[in-house]
């Protein structure tokens, strides 16, 4: 992904800068620190904790926040269309 605007910058779940969130308290993984993995959806480890917007983020601010993810999504749906799968 070329963007480098990460949903752990406005998560409720952060850990401060340190590199870590409640959903991985030992650290996050390298996928979703590179922005490859959307954590708004369950990922493996994430002891059921996803994205969760901080209070007050303005909604447009999220949007834009997404939309690299959005992107990536439907990337990746259209390939496993042009494949005749489903991602």
């Amino acid at each position: 992904m070329a963007s480098r605007v990460l949903l752990c910058n406005i998560c409720r779940h952060r850990g401060g800068g340190t590199g870590t969130c409640d959903a991985y308290p030992t650290g996050i993984p390298h996928g979703i620190l590179r922005g490859m993995d959307d954590h708004r959806e369950p990922l493996p480890g994430d002891h059921g904790i996803q994205f969760e917007a901080d209070e007050g983020i303005d909604p447009e601010v999220l949007r834009l926040y997404c939309l690299p993810y959005d992107n990536r999504r439907r990337q990746l749906e259209a390939e496993a269309a042009a494949r005749d799968e489903t991602p």
